[in-house]
């Protein structure tokens, strides 16, 4: 993804998609989602700095999450994980008690060369997020 970020406003980038898309105006902002188990790939635990409420909206996604029976099976086998709706609670509950929300998501915005330097979140959903400096 952030190789596809980076390159999405090159000039003489050209794909060979079957519906080819203008370069952008520039690089796009990227935001990097809580990682599993709060983890990289290389075991190190990452801190997000930038947490979302969704403490309102909580009981839908377990709803949305419920219906997705292909994720389900694919934790089953990949995981040997069946209590993937709790697991989502859980971790809801822990980025919220690091920012004081009820339930929140942690995020890390990517700030290297060339990417954006403003959060586009806080700007976007304004309370519902908090950056740590």
């Amino acid at each position: 993804v952030r190789t596809s970020c980076f390159q999405a406003s090159i000039p003489n980038y050209f794909t060979e998609s079957v519906l080819p898309q203008p370069r952008t105006a520039g690089v796009p902002y990227l935001y990097y989602w809580n990682p599993f188990e709060g983890k990289n790939m290389y075991g190190d635990f990452i801190e997000q700095r930038i947490h979302v409420n969704i403490t309102d909206v909580m009981d839908f996604k377990a709803r949305m999450l419920s219906c997705h029976k292909s994720q389900r099976d694919w934790l089953m086998e990949q995981h040997g994980m069946d209590k993937y709706i709790e697991y989502m609670k859980n971790t809801g509950v822990i980025y919220g008690e690091k920012s004081g929300f009820k339930f929140a998501e942690g995020y890390r915005q990517h700030l290297g060369n060339a990417y954006p330097q403003d959060n586009i979140l806080k700007k976007i959903l304004g309370d519902l997020v908090k950056e740590k400096t």
